[in-house]
């Protein structure tokens, strides 16, 4: 039977997990509008279009587009989209390690509690530190904080409660991802090879009949440049190729859990299974040269 466990954050989850999704659409919508601006400058001077001509258009563009730069450099927005969706994932792995008795919790005693307190609190000061402003506070008097049960027993319950509410909804998460990702791939690198395509149809057809002109060529090598940006910035196949190792690992993982027949055996499954889960943002903090205890 399927353990169903209505297991609810603290709201300092929430907090970080709505303003990582913030962060993360104002970075992207910057980037966009920055491409649609290049490609826009492209196009204008591809069509010359007579009335705009008296104000300058390609100059305000080009302008527009620097200052977006300037702007999207001084407001960090990918590095507090990260800072915040680590602090998300941080919450949701020490919760989990804590209910289910594993290290760093794997002891007995009220100075559990004390720990989870914390290393929840040290990890909204790091996530703080990199966003450069105390927008994370925790408030330890959370009443979810005081309903999440620290248990030391290993039942087969409680590993099913574990297996199916964290184990196998992380697993499908990665399988989703991993494909989304792969076909996101696919049809940016075809879209790219079509405009590609099309830019050296044009080049050829104006350097070989030279009495036909096609306005078009610069606006598809803008495009292609734009559509390269982009996949640069969404690292699709590097995303695809690392969720799909994990969603491996996970299955690998998942296939050990007839070993369990200890409380320090399962205590070493959960952390297997969450250091997996935390791998990708405890590697982006190790690149930015700080490292969260978890």
């Amino acid at each position: 039977m399927r353990k169903k466990l209505n297991l609810q954050y603290p709201d300092i989850h929430k907090q970080a997990s709505k303003s990582s999704s913030v962060y993360q659409k104002a970075s992207h919508a910057l980037l966009i509008a920055n491409l649609f601006i290049l490609v826009a400058a492209a196009g204008i001077e591809a069509f010359k279009i007579e009335w705009l001509s008296n104000l300058y258009p390609k100059t305000v563009l080009l302008s527009a587009s620097i200052l977006l730069a300037i702007i999207t450099k001084k407001l960090s927005l990918e590095e507090k989209w990260y800072a915040a969706r680590s602090l998300s994932e941080t919450v949701k792995t020490l919760i989990w390690r804590y209910r289910m008795g594993a290290a760093p919790f794997n002891n007995s005693g009220m100075e559990q509690n004390l720990l989870l307190l914390e290393r929840l609190e040290a990890a909204c000061v790091e996530s703080n530190s990199l966003i450069g402003s105390n927008k994370f506070l925790l408030n330890k008097k959370d009443p979810l904080l005081s309903d999440i049960k620290h248990t030391e027993d290993v039942s087969a319950d409680k590993i099913t409660t574990y297996i199916e509410n964290r184990l196998t909804p992380q697993l499908k998460w990665y399988s989703v991802k991993a494909k989304h990702n792969s076909t996101m791939s696919r049809v940016f690198f075809a879209t790219f090879i079509t405009c590609n395509f099309f830019a050296i149809f044009c080049s050829v057809w104006q350097e070989t009949d030279t009495s036909f002109t096609l306005p078009i060529t610069g606006l598809l090598i803008a495009l292609s440049t734009a559509l390269i940006g982009w996949i640069e910035s969404k690292k699709y196949s590097e995303l695809a190729a690392a969720y799909s190792l994990t969603h491996g690992e996970i299955e690998l993982l998942h296939s050990d859990i007839h070993d369990i027949s200890s409380r320090e055996n399962f205590s070493a499954f959960v952390n297997d299974a969450e250091s997996l889960f935390s791998r990708e943002h405890t590697q982006w903090a190790a690149k930015r040269r700080y490292i969260r205890k978890i």
